[in-house]
């Protein structure tokens, strides 16, 4: 369904769609560029990994050890993509924020340009732009965008798969196979969500296999059919292989995740998380610091329908990559116990969501009156973005609670000074503990009993405990009350306590 709209032929140019694209999203490169990070200490261990890197050093030694009986944390090293693309700039600026906020607002940029393209093959450019300013304006991609994190760069990686996929029906060259399965091996090396796109390749070749089959097709062009998506989903699992070996060096970060599931527990893994994507779609176009917020609530509920209608209808057209890689991505987060991090595990899907949304649409054939009323949807729900956008660019100077707050800085040098080089420190946010203060630091689970949490303690044998005010850790607390001749106060200022195992 192309856009209702006709432009002239000049503006449907991929160069100048591209330009007109740049523009509007340009200003993605200076929205939110802050100098500290909150508590989410994922980047902490990107930060030091990515230091290893730069200095040659294996890469797991960050100072994070791994409790087992807490997987959902953090593995015990991420994939090395993502550390590795920010090598270059760990090596020079260590733990100074701004060059990553600009490094992920040039991959966010990237990402909102090739969306764009992606959805003006199918629906005209006017329908590309409408439905691309929604998510990528977004005041919660703007905060997105100011963490440290692989979700953005891989958001990235995984639309450029999307916008190769066209070629790759056509059975094109063998080369952009191959070059489909570098992009799927780079995606998988920043986050192991990225087997998707390669389980979405499978699926796909599956398909055809079988269908080729029922049709009795010969055996010949059965091979031929599927022996280019072999190839570069061969060369996807080559490349992951090929960084593991170099940078992993026995980590086991994905058996870190594996932990993390459970069969016994998969149906009401699964209901939890079609109840928590779906409100997380439904959610997302909602700023509540507007006046008009009540339309988020309406846009959103019509982009679950959509969206789930578009997927069926394209099914029932004949799926094609893009449909497996969707099924494939859902199934996973479907399936994945940890289901609190909001829309950033649905952005890399963002253009399909998009595309199934305009697919639903077209299937209505709307007309030019509907592609003007998207467009006033659209106008509608960037202004709801405004107040949210513009109080992020006003405390975009002010230290937020986290570790580079001046208290939690002067505390990370004081626990330097006093603990010996070797202490292991059990802290709630143990990979910011071990960034800042190089030493080694371990979490238990959250909400343990005092068995429980002597059980964790014992297999590991920490020598320290960190409790911060601004952080209660109640399961801790309880555990140093009920082991006080034991447990010793060493230090203590108006945030933190640390304690000394006797």
């Amino acid at each position: 369904m192309k856009s209702g709209l006709k432009l002239p032929a000049f503006f449907n140019r991929q160069s100048v769609a591209a330009a007109i694209a740049l523009l509007l999203f340009l200003p993605l490169l200076f929205l939110n560029i802050r100098a500290d990070h909150d508590w989410g200490d994922d980047f902490a261990q990107y930060l030091a990994q990515a230091e290893n890197i730069a200095r040659f050093h294996p890469m797991s030694q960050t100072g994070y050890v791994y409790n087992e009986f807490y997987p959902s944390l953090g593995p015990k090293a991420y994939p090395p993509g993502f550390p590795l693309m920010i090598s270059a700039i760990t090596g020079k600026y260590g733990n100074y924020i701004p060059p990553y906020n600009y490094l992920i607002s040039v991959f966010l940029l990237a990402t909102a340009l090739l969306t764009v393209l992606f959805l003006k093959r199918h629906f005209g450019l006017i329908p590309a732009l409408v439905l691309s300013l929604m998510v990528y304006y977004n005041p919660y991609v703007m905060e997105l965008k100011a963490e440290v994190m692989a979700d953005i760069p891989f958001a990235f990686l995984f639309v450029l798969f999307l916008v190769m996929i066209p070629d790759l029906q056509q059975l094109s060259s063998r080369r952009k196979w191959l070059l489909a399965g570098v992009v799927t091996g780079v995606a998988i090396s920043v986050k192991t969500a990225g087997f998707a796109l390669a389980a979405g390749l499978a699926m796909y070749t599956g398909w055809h296999l079988i269908m080729a089959f029922l049709r009795k097709r010969a055996i010949k062009s059965l091979w031929k059919s599927a022996v280019d998506p072999a190839l570069s989903i061969g060369a996807a699992l080559g490349i992951v292989l090929l960084l593991n070996l170099i940078f992993m060096r026995g980590a086991s970060g994905a058996s870190s995740y594996l932990n993390t599931f459970s069969l016994g527990s998969l149906p009401e893994t699964v209901a939890m998380n079609l109840y928590t994507y779906t409100e997380v779609l439904r959610l997302f176009f909602v700023s509540l610091n507007s006046q008009i917020f009540w339309f988020g609530f309406i846009a959103g509920s019509a982009a679950v329908t959509f969206a789930l209608t578009g997927l069926i209808v394209a099914f029932r057209r004949g799926p094609g990559i893009a449909e497996w890689v969707t099924l494939a991505y859902l199934g996973l987060l479907l399936v994945y116990p940890y289901h609190n991090s909001g829309f950033r595990f649905l952005l890399p899907l963002a253009p399909l969501i998009l595309n199934y949304i305009a697919t639903a649409v077209g299937a209505m054939n709307p007309g030019r009156g509907g592609i003007a009323l998207s467009v006033l949807a659209t106008a509608m729900i960037l202004v709801t973005y405004m107040p949210a956008l513009k109080e992020l660019q006003e405390r975009k100077a002010v230290i937020q609670e986290g570790p580079y707050a001046v208290h939690a800085q002067n505390a990370f040098e004081q626990i330097n000074a006093i603990t010996p080089g070797d202490a292991l420190i059990v802290f709630i946010k143990p990979r910011a503990l071990a960034r800042f203060t190089g030493r080694n630091s371990m979490a238990h689970l959250p909400e343990s009993t005092p068995v429980e949490v002597y059980k964790q303690f014992e297999a590991i044998g920490p020598t320290h405990f960190l409790l911060y005010s601004e952080l209660p850790d109640p399961a801790l607390e309880n555990y140093i009350r009920t082991n006080r001749r034991e447990i010793e106060l060493i230090w203590r200022n108006q945030f933190f306590r640390l304690y000394r195992k006797v």
